[in-house]
């Protein structure tokens, strides 16, 4: 048997990032969730949780909102009610997890809610204690109060909870005797220990007493009938009539004064002793007192002494050799405490009497506090219970040693250790006497990691404490003064945290693990018993036992079969039977077992659903169990179990219930151990930092590590972050260079942004800069060099940035060593930033096209010669052609490009964030052009901030007018400061891009400050919610009056084009990145300020209120099957990404800043060579080569310097068919009608012939689309709609194509077209 950590709770945080928590300080918001099933009144529920906390200032407060919802989406709402003031308390208080005004230490501080490592006084009493150990299956709220006045007097208060008995109310005052001495004292009190005990109805009687622990009127059944004893006139059950309800207190006084002919029983008279007990009976109070004397030395040491006497009403004062004892003293003659740097130390002499303990109150407490026993050792029906208190009887008269080490090692690890070894007499129960020479010690560790040195590390702590044992590192054998286990959040994307929670639990492995035993007063018997733990199966092969009782004679088993069947099997002599539910377990998945006997009747309970009664009337006779096998040598199991629990005596389950855990069904796919290595590896992916003034790395090289031939193929990659690139000519990032006559090649980023890559032939060199994209500051790019055949190619963030021609071989004569961070001649071009993942694939061009950059870790792929700066260490790699030497200072940093691959992610190629936090630095040398921060995504809200200046918050966001890089320059950005009351400002400040934002005023650019952000995504076709019917994306409506003028009921509006259509007028085409400005299909035109054309309301658009119906707008909510993008030129071929999550079918494209500059259209059944114009009728023009005579892929476009001319702003459009909701689609005349299918009756269609000259026609069910006609209009025309010629009809599931002479069935034509339902 191995005892093991098992996860428990797996929680799914939102978070912002570490820097921008750390920047904000106190003023971030925090939320943390989880999720999972439970089981409430047979129902099976969904769990979702949020527990956020909010800081502002000094103030903090912390909420625990869950939901509980059915499989058909009904709130279960028993949790939510405020239908009475009493249900609306119950509700509001349900939800509070804490609430404090500021720090401990602070002048004032407070805190309400859950409590955490409370100390009184230097320890002697209360240590470490807390509130929230069964957090959240028990809910605490407690209070803790300092408060420290001018004159030098201190006032603590505490009390662990409001809404039961608090298990700790305590009081100190400490008062200043000088300057360097304090005196004080303190109070502490749990007034009645068995207030930890359960009681559901809130009757005063114990739940493992009460026979209706869910009925606050009746407790009591003492004949098992199901009657509350108030109610029933046989309360013995023996059959006889008319008892206790004579209002007598005892047989003889009725008799006396009985005057009636019915018969009295006097059986009826019964001594129930549970009908005698309350909480006011068991009640068992313990308290103490302390006094201590403080002198300081200085600031960071101190002196003191401290002693301390505990007091009892205790119920079972009484030694087991028959002898009166109450609690003792315990005194602290000296103790020296102190704090030196990011050490701290404690260090007590302790002497104590008989019966008493130090720290008392520590941080088990509310676990041990009180204590059901398994068994009735007074033979009064009733199990007795053991508080705290009672177990001081064994410890006797101790003195020694008490440390205490804490501290911060290398700013990487905080660890505290604290060892208390006492010498003198304990209690033997065996012998009955007090033995000498016996020991009485303590072993308390904690451990902390500073996280943000630790790649994708949240957060991690542990703690181990085992208290007032003779062996506290006996880790095989925990007792209930046992405590351990540990918290570890994990970054598993920019915007959530993966957490797991651990506590103690048994593993076996089904070979020979087990637990054996035996009940220590005597068997079950026939008595009422409560069976529970958890299991969670790895296999379910053949027979494999939970928990047995020896099954000699009487005796049964539980667990499951070959067939995953939950299953009780039991013996009575030679008789035995099998009750089974088929088919209920599943392997890796906690589920929760009880059986409960109630009189004769078993209960057997799945989850807390009943799904087995039966009855079981045997003497379980036998005193011997095990758990984890069948009669301690078969059946083993393979698995996990937590918390089983045997009650004797006790029916603790009478109906469904939600299992008191915290486990939300827990997937564990393939656990080793409990250790869950494989889910647990993190990438070992690290960065090297060079600091600019010399800092490299030297790789001594092989005369044929990095040969090519003049066709062959070679890739040279890395991730770099460049604090500075404008200190020098280049910044070397990986090179061999030997001088001007040798072979010598090299990666270099120049001071303007650009690659630059030069190579030596042995005789001269060639040089290379790319074009068209640059690197930035503080952000990582990924860049890349590949010589394919005899091209080379420059990738930046996976755009092609550059081509040359690359066609000599290279030989390597002379060992000249490989270096990373500088020049090989080791003293020139020393870069200030950090590489990471830098790879050389010699013999294989990795890249040859346009990619996605990789979003984890580069690994040894073949023809590998190097792979370095990878790992946690500045000489560490996975492939080397030799031992990595560092030179200068680098350091390895845990800064890196990438997002926890096993993590949560969004978006069908799992690769999506809604959320990104981050940070830039500003440059006034890119002030006029300045870079985009690049987050992967458009965003629809950014918030910024200088962590280097004053300058307000700003807050921009798409609701507010936020706008795409403008052809005139002009920017009209409203914004936000939320650090001031102001209703906002506008003008230039922030650029929105598709996949990111460009900083605009010069406040947001300032050089080297810092700024930190914070992007949500906008809906778009990898986050957005798919769209059920096509009214969700698309609307044809009319203007009305009032704003907004076009009213959408289902959607925002992201792209519209719009006509007045019943006069001759232009086209108008807007889409929300182009703010304020339009288009026109039918015009060549460059695009024009217009206020009105677009605002974004929740619903709808243009905020002219001018309305009369004469307009219609086609607008568009982007989707799956539908993107705008807006792009900037570079003067080259560009790769523009798009977030379709599909392949565009159908595009238009245009430059907005220039007239004469045509729509260029794309569609897919035309080929990426065909081009058709929006604004004409002409017919396609053939071996175009604007879209690179390359198609679309589903995450980028591809264009040449037609479609990027340098500098100027363009829009696309692009289409694409999605099921139900839109077709691209193209036919074949054939001078006869056609009917088109396309699985809805659409509400839109354009159309087109492709290979010959004609309008673009549209038609839409808005103006109408019957079998008499549709009135036509044409994006490629200023003309009002032609009601006058009948081109299409009605069509099941689709449109009909009218021949009778109209234009769009000539035969042998082609058509394209596009429908949207």
């Amino acid at each position: 048997m191995k005892k093991r950590g098992i996860i428990l709770v797996l929680i799914m945080s939102f978070a912002f990032s570490q820097s921008f928590i750390e920047n904000l300080a106190s003023q971030a918001p925090i939320w943390t969730g989880s999720f999972g099933t439970v089981v409430i009144d047979g129902d099976i529920y969904n769990q979702i949780s949020m527990r956020p906390e909010f800081n502002y200032r000094n103030w903090g407060m912390g909420f625990d909102l869950y939901l509980y919802i059915d499989s058909d989406g009904k709130l279960y709402d028993e949790t939510w009610k405020f239908d009475t003031f009493k249900n609306t308390y119950r509700t509001i208080l349900d939800k509070f997890r804490y609430i404090r005004y500021g720090y401990p230490g602070d002048e004032l501080y407070f805190r309400v809610g859950s409590l955490s490592n409370v100390s009184i006084g230097n320890g002697i009493l209360v240590s470490n204690y807390s509130n929230a150990m069964e957090y959240p299956a028990e809910k605490k709220i407690g209070i803790q109060f300092s408060k420290y006045f001018p004159s030098g007097i201190g006032i603590d208060y505490v009390q662990s909870d409001f809404r039961k008995t608090p298990g700790l109310i305590g009081l100190t005052v400490n008062y200043p005797i000088s300057p360097k001495f304090n005196f004080g004292v303190s109070v502490v009190a749990d007034i009645n220990q068995t207030g930890a005990l359960d009681d559901s109805d809130g009757d005063q009687v114990p739940d493992f007493i009460d026979d209706f622990p869910d009925d606050g009127d009746y407790s009591i059944d003492t004949d098992g009938d199901g009657l509350a004893d108030e109610l029933d006139f046989d309360a013995d059950g023996d059959g006889f009539d008319w008892h206790i309800h004579t209002g007598y207190n005892s047989y003889e006084e009725a008799l006396e004064n009985w005057n009636s002919d019915l018969p009295l029983d006097p059986n009826d008279f019964i001594d129930n002793q549970k009908a005698k007990i309350t909480f006011s009976d068991l009640k068992e109070s313990v308290s103490g007192l302390g006094l201590s004397l403080t002198y300081h030395i200085n600031q960071n040491f101190k002196f003191y002494s401290e002693a301390a006497k505990l007091v009892s009403k205790c119920n079972e004062c009484i030694l087991p050799d028959g002898s009166d004892w109450s609690p003792g003293y315990g005194l602290t003659p000296i103790g020296f405490k102190g704090h030196y740097g990011p050490f701290s130390f404690k260090m007590e002499y302790r002497q104590n009497s008989r019966h008493f303990i130090y720290n008392f109150w520590d941080r088990s407490y509310e676990l041990n506090r009180a204590i059901i026993n398994d068994v009735d050792y007074n033979n009064d029906g009733i199990p007795d219970i053991e508080t705290k208190s009672q177990q001081l009887y064994k410890y006797g008269a101790l003195q020694g040693l008490y440390i205490d080490l804490g501290g911060s090692f290398l700013n990487l690890v905080n660890l505290g250790l604290s060892y208390q070894d006492l010498t003198g007499e304990m209690w033997s129960d065996d012998n009955q006497r007090w033995e000498l020479d016996q020991n009485n010690r303590s072993f308390i560790t904690s451990i902390g990691l500073n996280t943000a040195k630790i790649p994708k590390l949240k957060y991690f702590n542990g703690f181990y404490q085992r208290a007032n044992v003779r062996n506290p590192l006996d880790f095989d054998n925990p007792d209930e003064n046992t405590v351990y286990g540990y918290n570890l959040g994990i970054d598993i994307s920019e915007s959530m945290v993966l957490v797991y929670k651990a506590r103690y639990s048994y593993k076996f492995d089904g070979s020979n693990d087990k637990i054996s035993g035996s009940f220590a007063t005597g068997s079950i018997g026939q008595s009422d018993f409560t069976l529970e733990y958890w299991a969670n199966s790895q296999t379910l092969s053949d027979w494999q036992t939970h928990f047995s009782i020896t099954r000699g004679s009487n005796g049964f088993n539980t667990g499951t079969d070959g067939s995953g069947d939950f299953v009780w099997f039991d013996q009575a002599g030679s008789s035995s039977r099998k009750i089974e539910v088929t088919n209920a377990i599943n392997t890796h998945r906690w589920h929760h077992w009880a059986f409960v006997r109630s009189a004769t009747t078993v209960t057997g309970y799945l989850d807390g659903r009943a799904v087995a009664t039966f009855t079981s009337p045997y003497d379980y006779s036998q005193t011997a169990f095990n758990i984890g096998c069948l009669d301690g040598s078969a059946e083993y199991f393979n698995g996990f179990m937590a918390d089983v629990r045997v009650y004797v005596g006790v029916a603790k389950y009478t109906s469904d219930f939600i299992p008191a855990s915290t486990n939300p069904d827990v997937q564990l796919d393939s656990p080793s151990g409990v250790s869950y290595s494989s889910e647990l590896t993190k990438p070992t992916n690290g960065s090297v930092s060079f600091d600019g003034t010399g800092d490299y790395l030297s790789i001594p090289v092989n005369n044929s590590d990095f040969d090519w031939a003049a066709d062959g193929s070679l890739t040279i990659e890395a991730f770099v972050n460049m604090d500075a690139i404008n200190n020098q000519s280049y910044n070397s990032i990986i090179n061999r260079w030997g001088g001007s006559g040798t072979y010598s090649f090299g990666l270099d980023i120049k001071n303007n942004g650009n690659l630059f890559f030069y190579r030596g032939n042995g005789s001269s060199i060639s040089t290379h800069e790319s074009s068209g994209i640059t690197i930035g500051l503080n952000q990582w790019y990924h860049i890349a060099v590949v010589k394919d055949g005899t091209t080379g190619r420059f990738f930046i963030n996976g755009q092609t940035c550059g081509t040359f021609s690359w066609n000599e071989a290279f030989t390597n004569s002379t060992n000249i060593p490989l270096h990373l961070g500088n020049l090989s001649d080791g003293n020139s071009y020393p870069i200030d930033g950090r590489i990471s993942n830098a790879r050389i694939v010699n013999g294989t061009a990795v890249y040859t096209s346009a990619f996605k950059p990789p979003t984890q870790g580069l690994t040894n792929i073949t023809n590998t010669k190097l792979l370095c700066c990878n790992k946690n260490t500045v000489t560490g790699s996975t492939v080397t052609t030799g031992t990595i030497t560092s030179n200068g200072n680098p350091q390895s940093v845990t800064d890196t490009p990438f997002d926890d691959p096993a993590g949560f992610v969004f978006g069908d190629s799992g690769t999506e964030n809604i959320i990104k936090c981050g940070s830039y630095r500003g440059d006034p040398s890119t002030h006029s052009n300045p870079t985009e921060v690049n987050v992967g995504f458009e965003p629809q809200w950014v918030l910024i901030k200088s962590t280097s200046s004053s300058a307000n918050w700003v807050l921009v966001d798409s609701m507010r007018k936020w706008t795409g890089d403008t052809s005139d320059g002009a920017q009209n950005v409203e914004w936000l400061e939320p650090n001031t009351s102001d209703n906002g400002s506008n003008g230039s400040m922030l650029t929105l891009t598709s996949t990111g934002f460009i900083a605009r005023q010069s406040s947001y650019t300032a050089g080297n400050n810092t700024f930190v952000y914070m992007a949500i995504r906008r809906n778009d076709g990898y986050v957005g919610k798919p769209a059920d019917a096509g009214t969700d994306v698309f609307t044809a409506v009319y203007d009305t009056s009032g704003v907004p003028m076009f009213k959408t009921p289902n959607h925002d509006v992201d792209f519209t084009f719009q006509k007045d259509w019943n006069i001759v007028k232009d086209w108008n085409v807007s889409a929300r990145l182009m703010e304020g400005r339009r288009l026109e299909t039918n015009t060549p035109n460059a695009e024009e300020w217009n206020s009105y054309q677009m605002g974004d309301y929740s619903r709808g658009w243009s905020s002219y209120t001018g309305g009369d119906g004469s307009r219609l707008s086609y607008s568009f909510k982007r989707h799956p099957g539908m993107d705008v993008v807006v792009y900037k030129g570079t003067g080259a071929n560009l790769s523009v990404n798009h977030s379709l999550n599909g392949v565009p079918e159908f595009m238009w494209c245009k430059e907005r800043d220039n007239a004469g500059t045509e729509w260029k259209v794309h569609h897919k059944d035309r080929g990426p060579s065909n081009i058709l114009r929006l604004n004409n009728a002409l017919a396609e023009e053939t071996n175009q080569s604007q879209y690179q005579n390359t198609s679309p892929t589903a995450t980028q476009f591809f264009v040449t310097s037609s479609l990027s001319t340098s500098n100027a702003h363009y829009l696309a459009v692009l289409f694409r068919s999605i099921g139900g909701i839109s077709k691209v689609g193209s036919y074949i005349g054939t001078d006869a009608d056609i009917n088109l299918s396309f699985g809805f009756t659409p509400r839109l269609f354009i159309v087109k012939m492709a290979d010959g000259v004609g309008s673009w026609h549209v038609f839409d069910t808005t103006r109408g689309i019957t079998s008499n006609g549709a009135p036509r209009l044409e994006l490629n025309t200023d003309s009002a709609q032609n009601t006058s010629a009948h081109y299409v009809e009605p069509y099941t599931n689709g449109i009909k194509i009218v021949e009778s002479g109209a234009p769009l069935t000539d035969n042998g034509k082609t058509y394209i077209y596009y429908a949207h339902a």
